[in-house]
This record gives C-alpha cells, sequence and structure tokens, in this order.
C-alpha cells in the first residue's frame, strides 16, 4: 500500500511538470511569433530543396505587403514573388547560392506584389544551421525602399542650407549637385556648373592628382576616409585661387554611389597659421642665438687655454711663477667649465621645457609646467607668475614656486609695478632701489631683493615674472637675473602663440556673436554624450528654445536691441548650468542644451525656471527697456525619445511646436510616443 501510494504521488508530480513544461514550450512558442509577426520589417524563412529555397514561414508584413494570403505563400519557392530580373540576382553567387554557403549576402531587389505591382527592397539574407552546424535553409529580411526618393530630397534640402559649399559629383567628376554656398564661393551660377567636370573648380596643377584621388575613392571602399578634411586650393571664375578644406562623404543614390564634397573657406585660418609660422620662426632663431654664443665661449675658452699653454713653453725658468700661475690658470678654467656646465645645464632644461610647452593643448596646461619648471631654472629663488587680463586693466596671480611662506598678491593693478609701468625689469638693486613696487609692499615687507621682468610679445605687455631671491642666492643674484630674463623671453613667445592656438580653436567651435558653442560643435558633442549615454545606461536630456515673437522684438526696438537681448539671454544660459552641460546656438534665435545624467524631471524643473530667469530679465539698449521676454522649451530625453542625435532633436523639436501652440512661454516635456506626422515638417524646418 505504501509503495503504491509513493508511485501514485511521483507519478502525480510528473504529470504535473510535464503539463507546466508544455505549457511554458507553448507560450514561448506564442510569444516567437507575435514578435516574428509584430517586425517593423519583412522576414521570410526558406528550406533548401535541390538548390531552390523552398518558403517554410514569412511574417504577418510579408503577406500584407505583397497582399497574398498564407497558403499561396508557405511551400512556393521564394523565387515566385521576385520580378525576373531580381529572380536572377537571387538565385546567384550574390544571392541565395552566397547565403547556402555560409556568407551574409545583401543588396537591392524587386518583390512583386499579387496585384503585379513591383515593391523596390533592401536584402539582406542570413544562413540557418542545424545542429550539427549544416546549412539547411537561410533567414531574408526585407525592407521596403520607397521611401528612398524622399530621403533624396531631405539630402538636397540639407545641402541647400549648409553653411558650407556643398557639391556632389559621381564617379565620372560630374557634378550633380551645388548649393547657394557654392556659387558665392566661386563666382559661378548653378546652371554652369551642373553636369559639368569637378575639374573646373581645381588649378591645373593639382588636377592629375585629384583625378588619380577620385578614381581611388570610388574604386577601393576600405580607402575612403569619411568626413576628413583635406586642405587645397580651389580656382574661382575670375581665375583667383582660393584656400579651402574639403571633406567627402559617400553617399548611395538612386543614381549609383556619389560624393557628397563640403568646401570650407579657410583664407583667414590660414592667416592665423601664418602669423603662429612666423612666431615659431622667431623662437628658433632664439635659441640658434643663444647656441651660437655658447659655441663662442667655448672657443674663447679653448683660446685660452692655449695660450696658457704657450706662456708655460716660453717661462720654464720661472717655474715657480710658472707653476703660480698655472695653478692660477687651472682654477679659472675650472670657475669656467663649471659655469659652461651649468649653463649646458640650464640650456638643456630650458628646451625641454619649451619642448613640453609647445606640445600643451592649452594656456592653462603651460602654467602649470611652467611653475614646476622654473625652480629647477631659477635655484634658490621664489617667486611668482602672473598674466594680464583681456580688459588690461588687472594682472591676475597664476602659480608661484619657493619658499611656502611667501606671500603674493592675487590680483593688481599694472600701474602697482615699476617694470609695467616702464616696460623694462625692475629690482630692488637697481638704480631706482628706493621704488619699491606696490604690489609687493601690499603682499608683505620684502625680506629680500626682487627683480620684476614684464612678459613682453610683438610689443603688447602679455604678464609678468616676480622673482624674489633668498640669501642663498647673494652670490649668483646676477647670472639668475640674466638666465630669468631669457627665460622670460622664451616664456613670452610660446605663450603667445599657445594664445593664439586657443583663439584658432574657439572660432571654429564658438558662435562669434553670444560666445555659445555653435551648432557643428553641437552635433559633435550630442554623438559623444549618446555613446557615453548608451555605455553608462544614464538619461540624456536635449532641450530646443526658442525666444518668443523675436522678430517682433527686432522690428520694435532694432537690430542693436535683438542682439542686446541674445547677448543677455546667452549670459543666463552661461551662469545657469554645469560645466558638463553644452549649451549652443543652434541658428537665430535658437538653441539647443545637452545635459548629461540627469533625471528628466530635473532637466524640466531647471529649464521651467530658467524660462522664469528670462521672464524677469531687463535689458537697457539706446535708451529704451526691453523686457518680458519669453522663451518656449521643448524637451525630449534618451531612450526614450530616440537613440541618435536626428531623432532626439526632431523630437525636442516636436515638443517646441507643441510649446508654441499653447501659447508660448512654457517648457514642454515631449510624449513617449511622439507623433510621426510632424518629422517630415520639423525635417523642412532643420534643412
Amino acid at each position: 500500500m505504501l509503495i503504491g501510494g509513493l508511485i501514485t504521488a511521483a507519478l502525480i508530480v510528473y504529470l504535473r511538470m510535464r503539463d507546466r513544461a508544455l505549457t511554458q514550450m507553448q507560450n514561448a512558442e506564442k510569444h516567437y511569433r507575435e514578435l516574428f509577426d509584430s517586425a517593423p520589417a519583412m522576414y521570410v524563412i526558406t528550406r533548401d530543396e535541390k538548390g531552390v529555397p523552398i518558403i517554410s514561414d514569412c511574417n504577418a508584413l510579408f503577406l500584407k505587403t505583397l497582399k497574398y494570403e498564407r497558403k499561396e505563400v508557405i511551400g512556393h519557392s521564394l523565387a515566385e514573388f521576385h520580378s525576373p530580373e531580381s529572380r536572377l540576382r537571387l538565385l546567384s553567387e550574390s544571392g541565395y547560392r552566397g547565403a547556402m554557403a555560409g556568407r551574409i549576402v545583401s543588396g537591392e531587389r524587386e518583390l512583386v506584389r499579387s496585384d503585379g505591382r513591383i515593391i523596390p527592397v533592401l536584402l539582406r539574407g542570413d544562413p540557418i544551421a542545424d545542429d550539427e552546424g549544416t546549412i539547411v535553409g537561410t533567414r531574408a529580411m526585407y525592407v521596403d525602399n520607397r521611401e528612398q526618393k524622399s530621403a533624396e530630397e531631405q539630402m538636397r534640402l540639407v545641402v541647400e542650407s549648409a553653411p558650407n559649399g556643398m557639391l556632389m559629383i559621381d564617379s565620372k567628376g560630374t557634378i550633380t549637385l551645388v548649393n547657394t554656398r557654392v556659387e558665392q564661393l566661386f563666382g559661378y551660377r548653378r546652371h554652369d556648373l551642373l553636369g559639368k567636370s569637378v575639374e573646373m573648380l581645381i588649378p591645373q596643377r593639382f588636377r592629375g592628382s585629384l583625378q588619380r584621388l577620385r578614381e581611388e575613392y570610388f574604386s577601393d571602399p576600405d580607402a575612403r576616409t569619411v568626413g576628413r578634411g583635406q586642405e587645397i586650393f580651389a580656382l574661382r571664375m575670375d581665375g583667383s585661387e582660393l584656400p579651402v578644406e574639403i571633406g567627402l562623404n559617400p553617399i548611395n543614390s538612386s543614381g549609383g554611389l556619389q560624393v557628397l564634397a563640403s568646401v570650407l573657406d579657410i583664407s583667414e585660418r590660414k592667416l592665423v597659421e601664418e602669423e603662429i609660422r612666423a612666431l615659431n620662426v622667431t623662437l628658433e632663431r632664439r635659441v640658434k642665438q643663444r647656441t651660437e654664443e655658447i659655441e663662442a665661449l667655448n672657443a674663447t675658452l679653448e683660446q685660452r687655454v692655449i695660450e696658457r699653454t704657450k706662456e708655460l713653453e716660453t717661462e720654464n725658468s720661472q717655474r715657480r711663477s710658472i707653476e703660480s700661475e698655472l695653478q692660477h690658470a687651472h682654477d679659472e678654467l675650472q670657475r669656467s667649465v663649471l659655469e659652461l656646465e651649468r649653463h649646458n645645464q640650464e640650456m638643456r632644461l630650458v628646451s625641454e621645457m619649451v619642448e613640453l610647452l609647445e606640445s600643451c593643448r592649452s594656456v592653462d596646461e603651460a602654467y602649470e609646467i611652467i611653475i614646476r619648471r622654473l625652480p629647477l631654472l631659477l635655484h634658490s629663488t621664489s617667486g611668482a607668475l602672473y598674466m594680464m587680463r583681456a580688459s588690461r586693466n588687472f594682472l591676475d596671480y597664476v602659480g608661484c614656486w619657493g619658499e611656502p611662506t611667501c606671500e603674493f598678491e592675487k590680483t593688481f593693478d599694472p600701474e602697482d609695478c615699476w617694470a609695467l609701468r616702464r616696460n623694462k625689469p625692475h629690482g630692488m638693486e637697481s638704480e631706482e632701489s628706493d621704488l619699491i613696487c606696490k604690489h609687493v609692499e601690499d603682499a608683505e615687507s620684502p625680506a629680500h631683493p626682487y627683480l620684476c621682468l614684464p612678459m613682453v610679445a610683438h610689443g603688447d605687455i602679455m604678464g609678468l615674472l616676480h622673482i624674489r631671491y633668498t640669501r642663498e642666492n647673494e652670490v649668483g643674484r646676477n647670472i639668475t637675473a640674466n638666465s630669468a630674463k631669457a627665460i622670460s623671453e622664451q616664456l613670452s613667445l610660446i605663450l603667445a602663440n599657445l594664445r593664439l592656438r586657443e583663439t584658432l580653436k574657439n572660432q571654429s567651435i564658438r558662435d562669434p556673436q553670444t560666445g555659445l558653442f555653435n551648432r557643428r560643435y553641437m552635433e559633435d558633442s550630442l554623438d559623444r554624450e549618446l555613446n557615453r549615454a548608451e555605455r553608462s545606461g544614464k538619461p540624456l536630456v536635449v532641450a530646443m528654445l526658442d525666444l518668443d515673437h523675436f522678430k517682433n522684438l527686432n522690428d520694435r526696438f532694432g537690430h542693436s536691441a535683438g542682439d542686446a537681448v541674445l547677448q543677455e539671454w546667452s549670459n543666463i544660459l552661461k551662469s545657469k548650468f554645469r560645466g558638463s552641460d553644452i549649451v549652443c546656438r543652434y541658428g537665430g534665435e535658437e538653441f539647443v542644451i545637452i545635459l548629461p545624467e540627469i533625471a528628466p524631471d530635473a532637466a524640466h524643473q531647471r529649464l521651467d525656471q530658467l524660462r522664469e530667469d528670462l521672464r524677469r530679465m531687463i535689458v537697457r539698449q539706446d535708451g529704451q527697456s526691453i523686457e518680458s521676454v519669453t522663451v518656449s522649451i521643448g524637451i525630449a530625453y534618451y531612450p526614450v525619445h530616440g537613440r541618435t542625435m536626428l531623432d532626439l532633436l526632431h523630437v525636442a523639436d516636436q515638443a517646441l511646436y507643441r510649446a508654441k501652440e499653447m501659447g508660448r512661454n512654457c517648457a514642454v516635456m515631449a510624449s513617449q510616443e511622439p507623433r510621426e506626422e510632424a518629422r517630415s515638417d520639423w525635417s523642412l524646418r532643420t534643412s
């Protein structure tokens, strides 16, 4: 009885477990079928029968698009649903045969609906293998390609609105598309360029090499460098040459592979680069001059040794005197050698510092290197480095070295330093030693002598090198002063060079009117932040802002007032966001703000407060008071509203549009299902 009961219980448990497993399998199969039928692309599963792809399954979109019932498709050859031309490619090595050989195939195909209508599609075919690895069939994904022409038209609108010159050429070098900016750059009318060879825009001496590059670009996909700028000279209609930067991007259009070239006028950049080159030449000339001085000193020392040796040979009779003189000469030589070694060591350290400074990416990075290296060059000293503000009314403390007990003014007027007043070195031991600089008196009573050295480049005072001597430096004070003067001159040239480089960089990423980042920098930054958000899994908020009735404000108060409002609004934007936030001028009175790693609700609250700050803003211009300026804000965030830059900007623009519809002066968060019908309107606006 007991054993029978146990067997019965075990059987019941087994049957329940089997029923549960069958139920789970049925649910999994149902879930797979729901996903398969709800896929946004057409899917077809085939099995191989003697080299013929027979359809074993397909999803609902395939049946809906081709207008067939499932029973009319299952068991039939996949080739029956292709056009005659597409059928040949289907059964070729680049199609079904390639997939059965284990390769992934892709390309353009034509499917035929039940009513005979041709549907252009894009194909991706993958092999299907059984448990033993044998390929038994294929999985084909088809994507409807009828929107290709619409996309090409949108591309044309984007090209026309681009700030750079944009032209498209085919593999033969024929111009197929240009924008208005190309007409402005080269002086041609649009109809004079279309259908003509791109070589008409290239000077004769460059045409041969550019033709070879074009042929290589079209023939070898691996050799293509997408978007990378290349500097060349272009030829205007009037025969003059123009330095430009060319960026190339391959475009697959209905006419085949073409290249979209971006043409940027770099005349101003070339002028700045020439100034930098001139500064480098000046610096090299200074280094060469110091090297020649060292060589001359070596030659002098050698000559003195020779002279002393000859004297010893001729005065052999006066041995004791000669020995005394020889010892004296030896001591003098030792001092000279030590001085030369010290000088060589100093030059080596200076060269190392110059090399490091030339590799710096910013002036702030250079300041840190200078403060760390100066104690190695100016032994037994303390000091500080000051830089002149752009307004030229104050000098700001950058850093110091030496004794920690020394105190230095953090900010002072140039008039407080005698060296800056007279544009020449000044110290306590000069002829005017009773004249102590006010910035030294204000810091502390000077316990030791000091030296102030103006840092001058191209006739402009850009800073001050302030040195304080210690008691240990009493003997070598003159040597230190001479070295400091030479170092100050070199540092001035290098820092001027770095400032020019920073100016060039800011010109490329900043909007000149507001000082905010420009649209190009915004696009690069948004791509970078999207990648970072994808890796970290944290949200990324994108907001699009538009000043309400800005055109009416310009018409009423004048463009100078409009510029003042833009400037004050930009100052508010700069002061209200974190260092990791990116604030950009998108164009006109439109702005884009990128907020990484912030909750959408918190971002919404901050942006709504920003709207209130603008409403309370008062701008006074030409005796007029401008107030109650309002802004409409649209907000979208990753990943709910999109995973690409285009999608996020599109959704944020939709939300901005709704804010305008709601009466303006509000911040609107996009819904989780943005309206698709607004996408084309937004595409036209951004174009």
